[in-house]
Protein backbone atom coordinates (compact mmCIF):
# COMPACT_ATOMS: atom_id res chain seq x y z
CA UNK A 1 0.00 0.00 0.00
CA UNK A 2 1.14 3.67 -0.55
CA UNK A 3 1.92 6.50 1.79
CA UNK A 4 1.68 9.91 1.59
CA UNK A 5 2.98 11.93 4.70
CA UNK A 6 2.68 15.78 4.12
CA UNK A 7 6.02 16.26 2.30
CA UNK A 8 4.47 13.96 -0.38
CA UNK A 9 1.35 15.73 -1.02
CA UNK A 10 2.98 19.39 -1.27
CA UNK A 11 5.27 17.41 -4.26
CA UNK A 12 2.71 16.09 -5.71
CA UNK A 13 0.89 19.10 -5.55
CA UNK A 14 3.93 20.81 -7.21
CA UNK A 15 3.55 19.27 -9.78
CA UNK A 16 -0.04 19.25 -10.94
CA UNK A 17 0.11 22.40 -11.01
CA UNK A 18 3.28 22.54 -13.67
CA UNK A 19 1.44 19.95 -15.73
CA UNK A 20 -1.50 22.34 -15.41
CA UNK A 21 -0.14 25.68 -16.52
CA UNK A 22 2.92 23.74 -18.79
CA UNK A 23 2.14 23.87 -22.71
CA UNK A 24 2.75 19.85 -22.21
CA UNK A 25 -0.56 19.77 -20.01
CA UNK A 26 -2.00 23.16 -21.39
CA UNK A 27 -5.98 23.23 -22.28
CA UNK A 28 -5.57 25.39 -25.23
CA UNK A 29 -7.80 27.97 -23.28
CA UNK A 30 -4.31 30.98 -22.80
CA UNK A 31 -4.04 30.40 -26.70
CA UNK A 32 -7.89 30.93 -27.02
CA UNK A 33 -7.88 34.34 -24.83
CA UNK A 34 -4.64 35.62 -26.39
CA UNK A 35 -5.48 35.33 -30.22
CA UNK A 36 -6.50 38.53 -31.69
CA UNK A 37 -9.63 38.32 -34.60
CA UNK A 38 -9.32 38.23 -38.23
CA UNK A 39 -11.77 38.30 -40.43
CA UNK A 40 -12.31 36.16 -43.52
CA UNK A 41 -11.53 36.58 -46.51
CA UNK A 42 -8.41 38.82 -45.74
CA UNK A 43 -5.12 39.14 -45.79
CA UNK A 44 -3.40 40.68 -42.84
CA UNK A 45 0.66 42.03 -42.59
CA UNK A 46 1.49 42.00 -39.41
CA UNK A 47 5.35 41.38 -37.60
CA UNK A 48 6.11 38.99 -34.93
CA UNK A 49 8.48 39.97 -32.47
CA UNK A 50 11.27 38.89 -30.60
CA UNK A 51 10.33 37.25 -27.39
CA UNK A 52 7.22 36.25 -28.44
CA UNK A 53 7.12 32.33 -29.90
CA UNK A 54 3.74 32.68 -31.89
CA UNK A 55 0.61 35.20 -32.69
CA UNK A 56 -2.11 33.41 -32.77
CA UNK A 57 -5.99 34.42 -34.09
CA UNK A 58 -9.60 33.93 -33.84
CA UNK A 59 -11.78 33.79 -36.93
CA UNK A 60 -15.72 33.09 -37.18
CA UNK A 61 -16.76 31.07 -39.89
CA UNK A 62 -20.68 31.62 -40.90
CA UNK A 63 -21.23 28.35 -42.03
CA UNK A 64 -19.30 24.78 -43.21
CA UNK A 65 -17.35 25.15 -46.05
CA UNK A 66 -13.87 25.49 -47.76
CA UNK A 67 -11.13 27.23 -45.85
CA UNK A 68 -7.48 28.02 -47.38
CA UNK A 69 -5.03 29.64 -44.27
CA UNK A 70 -1.61 30.81 -46.23
CA UNK A 71 1.29 32.60 -44.22
CA UNK A 72 3.93 34.39 -46.05
CA UNK A 73 7.29 36.02 -45.10
CA UNK A 74 9.61 38.11 -48.03
CA UNK A 75 12.41 36.49 -49.68
CA UNK A 76 14.78 38.27 -47.99
CA UNK A 77 13.83 37.10 -44.63
CA UNK A 78 16.03 34.12 -43.08
CA UNK A 79 13.15 32.66 -41.93
CA UNK A 80 10.04 30.03 -42.93
CA UNK A 81 6.79 30.33 -41.08
CA UNK A 82 4.68 27.43 -40.05
CA UNK A 83 1.18 27.35 -39.06
CA UNK A 84 -0.67 25.54 -36.56
CA UNK A 85 -4.16 24.91 -36.56
CA UNK A 86 -6.08 23.98 -33.35
CA UNK A 87 -9.77 23.77 -34.94
CA UNK A 88 -12.84 24.73 -32.84
CA UNK A 89 -11.40 23.18 -29.58
CA UNK A 90 -8.20 25.47 -28.36
CA UNK A 91 -6.03 22.23 -27.82
CA UNK A 92 -6.52 20.69 -30.87
CA UNK A 93 -7.51 17.58 -29.24
CA UNK A 94 -8.48 14.25 -31.75
CA UNK A 95 -12.39 14.62 -30.99
CA UNK A 96 -12.18 17.68 -33.23
CA UNK A 97 -14.35 16.47 -36.07
CA UNK A 98 -15.62 20.01 -36.80
CA UNK A 99 -12.65 19.76 -40.03
CA UNK A 100 -10.96 17.46 -41.66
CA UNK A 101 -7.55 18.41 -43.87
CA UNK A 102 -7.34 18.25 -47.95
CA UNK A 103 -3.83 19.46 -47.97
CA UNK A 104 -1.17 20.19 -45.16
CA UNK A 105 1.88 21.78 -45.39
CA UNK A 106 3.97 23.83 -42.86
CA UNK A 107 3.20 27.17 -44.09
CA UNK A 108 -0.66 26.49 -45.89
CA UNK A 109 -3.63 24.89 -45.32
CA UNK A 110 -6.73 23.67 -47.19
CA UNK A 111 -9.49 22.34 -45.23
CA UNK A 112 -13.20 20.86 -45.23
CA UNK A 113 -15.00 22.68 -42.32
CA UNK A 114 -18.13 20.87 -40.99
CA UNK A 115 -19.70 23.61 -39.33
CA UNK A 116 -20.09 27.12 -38.40
CA UNK A 117 -18.42 28.97 -35.48
CA UNK A 118 -15.05 30.47 -33.89
CA UNK A 119 -11.78 28.56 -35.13
CA UNK A 120 -8.39 29.35 -33.97
CA UNK A 121 -4.80 29.34 -35.41
CA UNK A 122 -1.13 30.28 -34.63
CA UNK A 123 1.37 31.64 -36.93
CA UNK A 124 5.42 30.72 -35.91
CA UNK A 125 8.67 30.50 -37.42
CA UNK A 126 9.72 27.23 -38.00
CA UNK A 127 12.97 27.60 -36.46
CA UNK A 128 11.76 28.15 -32.85
CA UNK A 129 15.76 30.24 -32.35
CA UNK A 130 14.23 33.12 -35.48
CA UNK A 131 11.97 35.91 -34.85
CA UNK A 132 8.99 35.47 -37.52
CA UNK A 133 9.45 38.84 -38.57
CA UNK A 134 7.05 40.50 -41.26
CA UNK A 135 4.67 38.13 -42.69
CA UNK A 136 1.20 38.07 -44.41
CA UNK A 137 -1.50 35.87 -43.38
CA UNK A 138 -4.51 34.81 -46.45
CA UNK A 139 -7.21 33.85 -44.62
CA UNK A 140 -10.11 32.90 -47.48
CA UNK A 141 -13.13 30.70 -46.73
CA UNK A 142 -15.98 29.55 -48.99
CA UNK A 143 -19.54 28.83 -48.34
CA UNK A 144 -20.52 25.26 -48.80
CA UNK A 145 -22.86 23.31 -46.97
CA UNK A 146 -26.07 24.59 -45.58
CA UNK A 147 -25.96 25.29 -42.15
CA UNK A 148 -28.89 23.75 -39.85
CA UNK A 149 -28.73 26.59 -37.39
CA UNK A 150 -32.21 28.04 -38.47
CA UNK A 151 -31.79 31.23 -37.12
CA UNK A 152 -28.26 31.68 -39.23
CA UNK A 153 -28.67 34.40 -42.50
CA UNK A 154 -28.36 32.07 -45.43
CA UNK A 155 -25.21 33.02 -47.66
CA UNK A 156 -25.89 34.81 -51.20
CA UNK A 157 -27.28 32.22 -53.76
CA UNK A 158 -24.67 31.50 -55.87
CA UNK A 159 -25.97 32.45 -59.85
CA UNK A 160 -24.82 28.90 -61.42
CA UNK A 161 -26.12 27.13 -58.70
CA UNK A 162 -29.18 26.20 -60.54
CA UNK A 163 -27.89 26.67 -64.11
CA UNK A 164 -27.77 30.11 -65.63
CA UNK A 165 -31.05 30.20 -66.56
CA UNK A 166 -32.45 30.88 -63.77
CA UNK A 167 -29.94 33.93 -63.30
CA UNK A 168 -30.46 35.66 -66.43
CA UNK A 169 -34.57 35.36 -66.32
CA UNK A 170 -36.10 38.83 -66.76
CA UNK A 171 -38.53 40.08 -64.61
CA UNK A 172 -40.65 41.98 -67.01
CA UNK A 173 -43.77 40.08 -67.31
CA UNK A 174 -44.29 41.09 -70.84
CA UNK A 175 -41.55 39.64 -72.35
CA UNK A 176 -41.43 36.03 -74.01
CA UNK A 177 -39.93 33.39 -71.73
CA UNK A 178 -36.66 32.04 -73.50
CA UNK A 179 -37.02 28.10 -74.34
CA UNK A 180 -36.06 25.84 -71.16
CA UNK A 181 -32.17 25.37 -70.50
CA UNK A 182 -31.76 21.23 -70.37
CA UNK A 183 -28.86 22.33 -68.07
CA UNK A 184 -30.42 24.87 -66.22
CA UNK A 185 -30.59 22.27 -63.09
CA UNK A 186 -28.27 19.91 -63.67
CA UNK A 187 -27.88 17.35 -66.70
CA UNK A 188 -29.41 14.14 -65.22
CA UNK A 189 -32.24 16.09 -64.10
CA UNK A 190 -33.87 16.94 -67.09
CA UNK A 191 -31.67 15.40 -70.33
CA UNK A 192 -32.28 11.99 -68.75
CA UNK A 193 -35.77 11.84 -66.92
CA UNK A 194 -37.81 10.15 -68.24
CA UNK A 195 -41.91 10.08 -68.64
CA UNK A 196 -42.05 6.79 -67.88
CA UNK A 197 -43.48 5.95 -64.33
CA UNK A 198 -41.93 2.43 -64.68
CA UNK A 199 -39.03 3.54 -65.49
CA UNK A 200 -35.94 3.64 -62.48
CA UNK A 201 -34.89 7.24 -62.02
CA UNK A 202 -31.10 7.97 -62.51
CA UNK A 203 -28.78 8.45 -59.63
CA UNK A 204 -28.53 12.47 -58.40
CA UNK A 205 -26.08 14.51 -60.14
CA UNK A 206 -23.71 16.19 -57.73
CA UNK A 207 -22.86 19.22 -59.03
CA UNK A 208 -26.66 19.87 -59.80
CA UNK A 209 -26.82 22.13 -56.73
CA UNK A 210 -23.83 24.03 -57.54
CA UNK A 211 -20.66 24.05 -54.90
CA UNK A 212 -22.38 23.77 -52.31
CA UNK A 213 -24.59 20.51 -53.17
CA UNK A 214 -20.86 19.03 -53.70
CA UNK A 215 -20.10 19.21 -50.05
CA UNK A 216 -23.15 17.92 -49.38
CA UNK A 217 -23.34 15.13 -51.87
CA UNK A 218 -20.26 13.65 -50.31
CA UNK A 219 -20.95 14.36 -46.87
CA UNK A 220 -22.58 11.20 -45.02
CA UNK A 221 -24.74 11.52 -42.14
CA UNK A 222 -23.89 8.09 -40.65
CA UNK A 223 -21.73 8.92 -37.84
CA UNK A 224 -19.78 5.71 -37.56
CA UNK A 225 -18.95 5.91 -41.71
CA UNK A 226 -15.26 6.95 -42.77
CA UNK A 227 -15.18 10.22 -44.62
CA UNK A 228 -15.09 9.63 -48.49
CA UNK A 229 -11.41 10.98 -49.81
CA UNK A 230 -11.78 14.36 -51.34
CA UNK A 231 -13.08 14.61 -54.74
CA UNK A 232 -10.39 16.58 -56.72
CA UNK A 233 -12.67 17.89 -59.30
CA UNK A 234 -14.42 19.46 -55.87
CA UNK A 235 -11.33 20.52 -54.79
CA UNK A 236 -10.26 22.65 -57.88
CA UNK A 237 -13.92 23.84 -58.36
CA UNK A 238 -13.69 25.47 -54.81
CA UNK A 239 -10.25 26.40 -54.84
CA UNK A 240 -10.49 28.13 -58.27
CA UNK A 241 -13.30 30.19 -56.73
CA UNK A 242 -11.32 30.96 -53.47
CA UNK A 243 -8.46 32.29 -55.36
CA UNK A 244 -10.82 34.77 -57.51
CA UNK A 245 -11.93 36.06 -53.98
CA UNK A 246 -8.78 36.78 -52.95
CA UNK A 247 -7.41 37.97 -55.95
CA UNK A 248 -6.49 41.32 -55.38
CA UNK A 249 -4.13 42.07 -58.49
CA UNK A 250 -2.63 40.96 -61.90
CA UNK A 251 -1.36 37.67 -59.99
CA UNK A 252 -1.56 35.98 -56.56
CA UNK A 253 0.70 36.41 -53.34
CA UNK A 254 -0.21 32.81 -52.05
CA UNK A 255 1.16 29.52 -53.30
CA UNK A 256 -1.90 27.69 -53.03
CA UNK A 257 -3.63 30.38 -55.60
CA UNK A 258 -0.26 30.49 -57.94
CA UNK A 259 0.13 31.64 -61.42
CA UNK A 260 1.34 28.25 -63.36
CA UNK A 261 3.74 28.86 -66.25
CA UNK A 262 5.28 26.35 -68.34
CA UNK A 263 9.26 25.46 -69.25
CA UNK A 264 10.19 27.42 -71.87
CA UNK A 265 7.53 29.95 -71.27
CA UNK A 266 7.41 34.02 -70.50
CA UNK A 267 4.66 35.61 -68.70
CA UNK A 268 4.33 39.68 -68.21
CA UNK A 269 3.82 41.17 -64.61
CA UNK A 270 3.44 43.82 -62.81
CA UNK A 271 4.74 44.55 -59.20
CA UNK A 272 1.83 47.61 -57.76
CA UNK A 273 2.38 48.32 -54.05
CA UNK A 274 -0.75 50.95 -53.42
CA UNK A 275 -2.43 48.07 -51.62
CA UNK A 276 0.66 47.35 -49.37
CA UNK A 277 3.99 45.46 -50.64
CA UNK A 278 2.74 43.67 -53.82
CA UNK A 279 4.26 39.80 -54.37
CA UNK A 280 3.97 37.74 -57.51
CA UNK A 281 3.43 34.11 -57.16
CA UNK A 282 3.71 31.31 -59.95
CA UNK A 283 4.08 27.68 -60.16
CA UNK A 284 5.99 25.28 -62.75
CA UNK A 285 6.16 21.31 -62.81
CA UNK A 286 9.29 19.88 -63.50
CA UNK A 287 8.43 15.58 -64.95
CA UNK A 288 12.38 14.63 -64.37
CA UNK A 289 15.61 15.67 -63.18
CA UNK A 290 17.24 18.67 -65.09
CA UNK A 291 18.95 22.04 -64.60
CA UNK A 292 16.54 25.11 -64.35
CA UNK A 293 16.75 28.67 -64.66
CA UNK A 294 14.34 31.45 -63.58
CA UNK A 295 15.41 34.79 -64.74
CA UNK A 296 13.54 38.37 -65.01
CA UNK A 297 14.02 40.73 -67.72
CA UNK A 298 12.97 44.64 -67.54
CA UNK A 299 14.06 47.89 -66.04
CA UNK A 300 12.42 46.90 -62.50
CA UNK A 301 14.41 46.43 -59.50
CA UNK A 302 12.60 43.10 -58.02
CA UNK A 303 14.16 40.06 -55.78
CA UNK A 304 13.39 36.85 -56.60
CA UNK A 305 13.31 33.11 -54.75
CA UNK A 306 12.55 29.86 -55.92
CA UNK A 307 10.11 27.28 -53.17
CA UNK A 308 9.57 23.94 -53.10
CA UNK A 309 5.91 22.07 -52.63
CA UNK A 310 6.17 22.31 -49.14
CA UNK A 311 6.89 25.73 -49.05
CA UNK A 312 10.56 25.36 -48.19
CA UNK A 313 12.70 27.95 -49.73
CA UNK A 314 15.66 26.36 -52.31
CA UNK A 315 17.36 29.53 -53.55
CA UNK A 316 16.72 33.00 -53.28
CA UNK A 317 18.54 35.73 -55.96
CA UNK A 318 18.28 39.86 -55.95
CA UNK A 319 20.30 41.51 -58.98
CA UNK A 320 22.15 38.29 -60.26
CA UNK A 321 20.45 38.74 -63.84
CA UNK A 322 20.46 41.47 -66.39
CA UNK A 323 20.63 45.21 -64.25
CA UNK A 324 18.32 45.02 -61.48
CA UNK A 325 16.85 41.82 -62.30
CA UNK A 326 17.15 38.21 -60.91
CA UNK A 327 18.65 34.75 -61.95
CA UNK A 328 18.98 31.46 -60.29
CA UNK A 329 19.84 28.24 -61.67
CA UNK A 330 18.92 25.10 -60.21
CA UNK A 331 19.00 21.41 -60.68
CA UNK A 332 15.63 20.38 -60.03
CA UNK A 333 14.65 16.71 -59.37
CA UNK A 334 10.96 15.98 -60.38
CA UNK A 335 7.87 17.88 -58.62
CA UNK A 336 5.86 20.91 -58.28
CA UNK A 337 7.72 24.98 -57.78
CA UNK A 338 7.32 28.10 -56.94
CA UNK A 339 8.86 31.09 -57.49
CA UNK A 340 7.58 34.21 -55.84
CA UNK A 341 8.98 38.18 -57.01
CA UNK A 342 8.73 41.11 -55.33
CA UNK A 343 10.12 44.88 -55.52
CA UNK A 344 13.76 45.16 -54.29
CA UNK A 345 12.66 47.44 -50.85
CA UNK A 346 9.57 48.81 -51.92
CA UNK A 347 10.28 48.92 -55.78
CA UNK A 348 7.66 49.01 -58.51
CA UNK A 349 6.74 48.18 -61.93
CA UNK A 350 6.41 46.22 -65.02
CA UNK A 351 8.68 42.67 -65.56
CA UNK A 352 8.86 39.37 -67.46
CA UNK A 353 9.61 36.53 -66.06
CA UNK A 354 10.90 33.18 -67.74
CA UNK A 355 11.93 29.48 -66.64
CA UNK A 356 13.37 27.29 -69.00
CA UNK A 357 15.40 24.30 -68.68
CA UNK A 358 19.39 24.67 -69.46
CA UNK A 359 20.59 21.89 -72.17
CA UNK A 360 24.43 21.31 -71.69
CA UNK A 361 26.51 21.10 -74.73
Amino acid sequence: MLRFDRYSCIWLLAILSFVSTSPLGASGDTICAAADYIEINTTLRARGEAGVERNCFDTYLPSPGFWMLEADVPNSAGVEPRLEFFGQRCAGGADDHSFRYWEQHASRLMLETHEGGNYQFCVSAQDPAKVLGNYSLTNTFVPGLKSDDPDEDEPEPDPFAHGVLSFQKSEDPDEDEPEPDPYADGVLSVVHKSDDPDEDEPEPDPFAGGVGAILSFQKSDDPDEDEPEPDPLVQTVLLKRACQDSLRDDHSETLQCATPIALGREIRAEIRNDLGDDTDVFTFNVGELKSVQLATYGSSDVLGGLYDENGYRLAVDDDGGDGANFRIVKSLSRGRYFVRVEGTAGAEGRYSLTVHELVSE
